[in-house]
């Protein structure tokens, strides 16, 4: 075993001394690997996670273990750890952001702060009463953070919510006594039923006689990976009381049951091929907007995939569209594998992995066939996208990643390019960026594919700039 290179990053935000000074509150970030015929190291106990609190997901031939850091009842913003195990247990891969510090004080203060919870909810739902009356939220989490001016850290509550008006996640956060500082943009019974579904799309396939199984409870599409509701319109989803789902095309719940049926095929994909389960079922919430003034919604947060029928004019039939509905279900897998950024370099990976993941579902390279009205399709990861190329676009510097991943599917075979996809995407967290995604790629490359294969790998990274 050997522990990869110790880095201490200055992430903290400057902040003014007397005589001009500066000081950082330094992190430390660690990544530890067990390498074959290198000399042992013990794993740092900093970064080791206990199973008893932490989230646990299959992924692959691994078990994904990762936990937020806490001190005292709050989460220390931006410090993590994470543990990927064997067959048997060991640990072979582990890595996290751990600040150097976090005093007794601060803990004692967070268990104090902890009692006043409700009476903080109640405030903050005074003040925002998009938050008071959302039929989805979350909170308040007492999360402390680095002060930005001053040594130390401060503590302040944070909710999160839908506001329906807006169609829009938000993240609120409110001082220690509940005052709101800032508001900002985020994203039973078991039975089989028949259904008429696209198999795989309207372009792609005919009107097909399915069978919905495992369905829970007495009526409506709900099973132990994914369920439908809508906010926006609940009168929408009234069910036959027969058990089937055959509905005609101009019924608005045949898109629900098309949206139901694409999402519950993604995730038994990932079950098959990656052993991988969601700890909660997967809520789908249609019809954004209502069926009057549908929109172009489709996002992923927090367990929540949230679909629009799409306006007619730029996007249509967004629900009918597997390649949209598998692209959201994707980023729900990759939030609990990798906790991706959804900004910047992050956010292009993101993208990419959700990108790559549906079209290896679908067998099908181009995103946004069915729904896209100003062109063939929104997106095509076939492409010829480089390294060299990008511009910081969210979108289109996924495409160089998206790109890559699936020439390396074409190159090496489904299965190895699969593989090596599921490795990368498990090594990579929310701090990851291009070249990181780089030194991953490489290592997942490394091993297990035979000298033919890596000559292909090596290939298709020089054509793409990785090299």
């Amino acid at each position: 075993m050997k522990r990869a290179l110790r880095t201490l990053l200055c992430i903290g935000v400057l902040y003014p001394l007397i005589g001009c000074q500066s000081r950082t509150v330094p992190t430390t970030r660690w990544s530890w690997s067990v390498s074959p015929g290198q000399p042992q190291a013990p794993l740092p106990e900093q970064l080791r996670v206990e199973a008893p609190g932490s989230l646990v997901v299959q992924w692959g031939p691994e078990r994904i273990l990762s936990a937020p850091v806490k001190i005292g009842a709050a989460t220390v913003e931006g410090a993590w750890t994470r543990n990927l195990l064997d067959r048997q247990g060991r640990i072979i891969y582990a890595d996290g952001r751990i600040y150097d510090s976090l005093s007794a004080s601060l803990r004692d203060r967070s268990l104090k702060l902890q009692r006043n919870r409700e009476t903080v909810r109640k405030r903050i739902a005074a003040q925002l009463p998009q938050y008071a009356t959302s039929h989805w939220s979350r909170g308040p989490e007492l999360v402390a953070e680095r002060r930005s001016r001053l040594p130390g850290w401060n503590l302040h509550w944070v909710v999160h919510y839908l506001d329906r008006a807006q169609d829009r996640f938000h993240k609120a956060s409110a001082d220690a006594r509940g005052r709101v500082l800032t508001v900002a943009n985020a994203g039973s019974d078991y039975r089989d039923a028949a259904a008429l579904v696209f198999p795989r799309g309207p372009k792609a396939s005919f009107l097909s006689d399915v069978t919905l199984n495992g369905l829970t409870g007495e009526s409506g599409l709900a099973n132990s990976r994914a369920r439908v509701r809508s906010a926006d319109a609940p009168e929408a989803l009234q069910w036959d009381p027969v058990s089937y789902f055959k509905y005609d095309l101009h019924d608005h719940r045949f898109d629900a049951v098309q949206a139901y049926f694409y999402a519950d095929r993604a995730l038994t994909w990932f079950k098959d091929q990656a052993g991988f389960e969601l700890p909660e079922p997967l809520t789908l919430d249609v019809f954004a907007g209502g069926l009057a003034q549908p929109r172009n919604t489709a996002c992923y947060y927090f367990g929540q995939v949230r679909l629009g029928l799409g306006d007619g004019l730029l996007y249509r039939d967004l629900m009918r569209d597997p390649s949209v509905v598998t692209h959201e279900v994707a980023h729900a897998v990759i939030e609990q594998v990798s906790h991706l950024s959804t900004e910047g370099e992050g956010g292009s990976l993101n993208e990419a992995f959700a990108d790559y993941f549906a079209a290896s579902i679908l067998d099908n390279p181009k995103m946004g066939e069915v729904s896209y009205v100003e062109g063939p399709f929104r997106r095509d990861i076939e492409n010829d996208a480089t390294l060299g190329g990008r511009n910081g676009g969210l979108y289109h510097d996924s495409l160089i990643v998206s790109g890559t991943l699936w020439a390396l599917r074409q190159a090496l075979g489904t299965d190895a390019g699969q593989a090596v996809a599921f490795k990368t995407l498990s090594r990579l967290n929310v701090d990851s960026n291009l070249m990181d995604f780089k030194a991953q790629l490489t290592q997942a490359l490394a091993a297990g594919l035979s000298a033919e294969q890596t000559q292909k790998a090596q290939t298709v990274l020089a054509a793409r700039g990785w090299n």
